[in-house]
Formats: C-alpha cells, structure tokens, sequence
C-alpha cells in the first residue's frame, strides 16, 4: 500500500485486514446473485407513474402495472417475463385514440421476455423475431378499429421501431 506525503511520520499501525475501496467493490460484486436464484430478488407487480410536461395543455400523469414473472417452462431461453396492464390517465382510462392506438400495438408485441446477464441487467430480448411476428399478425385486427393515414403511418413506425433489435433494446434500458 502507498501512501504519498507522509514526511515525518514515526509510526504507521495499518490493520492486518485492511481493505482499499476497489476491493471491497470487487467483494460486494462477487456476492451478487447469479441468474440461477430460484426465488426471485423483486416484486411480482409494481405501480409506475409517467408525468409528461407538455406546451399549453395540462400535463399528461399516464399510470400502468408492471408485472414480473419467471418463465413458465422449465428449460427457456429468457430468464424474466414482463407485462402492463392498467393504464390510466390521471386516474381514468386513456380514451383519445392515439392514446388507445398506442396501447393496442404495445399488447399485440407483449409479453416481453428478457434474458438477463448476471448481475440482473438487461442482456437481450428473447423474443424478438416472435414478438415482431406476433405485431404483423394484429395489425390487420387493430387496422379494422383505427384507419386513416395517421393509424397507417404510426403503425409503420412503430414496425420500423421493433423491427431493429439494437433500437428496441436500447429504448428498453
């Protein structure tokens, strides 16, 4: 160990056991549990709340549940199914059309299913190639409730948003 500027220093007890900071670290990060846990270390169901500021209108306080599951077969290859359910704008349900445009093609792609890596952060969506499947096969069925060319082209970018993986993953971090 080093210690700079100790110029006239006698006597120096350091502790047999002494530590620096980064080992310590290092020791914390070793006991993080693996993905392997068998109980899980979160809530099964959380509330969250989304306050949007916007120009001239009173500000948008949209509130789902988040629900976590493990996955239902024993040998999968994700380790954590998320869905929503519930949303509310300022405690009623969202009823303008975009608003339940919106909601409509996020059910048709949920649940989402992740792989973690093991510190428990998001390393990959399990799903992808399904989950865009799954989003073609709705569209017809959503395309009957919403038309015009406003319902056409949010159903296109949101398309172009789940179709590339790198810009899905990264909206979900």
């Amino acid at each position: 160990i080093w210690f700079p500027s100790l110029n006239g220093v006698a006597y120096l007890l350091i502790p047999i056991n002494y530590k620096t900071s980064e080992q310590k670290l290092l020791e914390n990060h070793q006991h993080l549990p693996t993905k392997n846990i068998k109980q899980p270390l979160h809530l099964n169901h959380y509330g969250v709340t989304h306050t949007i500021a916007t120009v001239g209108d009173d500000e948008l306080e949209i509130t789902y549940n988040l629900n976590f599951e493990p996955p239902k077969e024993r040998n999968a290859d994700y380790d954590l199914v998320v869905s929503r359910d519930s949303f509310e704008n300022k405690g009623k349900r969202i009823d303008s059309k975009m608003g339940q445009l919106a909601l409509a093609c996020m059910q048709a792609i949920e649940p989402f299913r992740f792989s973690l890596n093991p510190n428990g952060t998001l390393e990959a969506v399990a799903n992808h190639h399904d989950m865009v499947k799954e989003f073609d096969e709705e569209v017809p069925t959503i395309k009957e409730y919403f038309t015009g060319d406003v319902a056409d082209k949010y159903l296109d970018d949101f398309k172009i948003g789940i179709s590339k993986l790198s810009h899905l993953e990264q909206q979900l971090k």
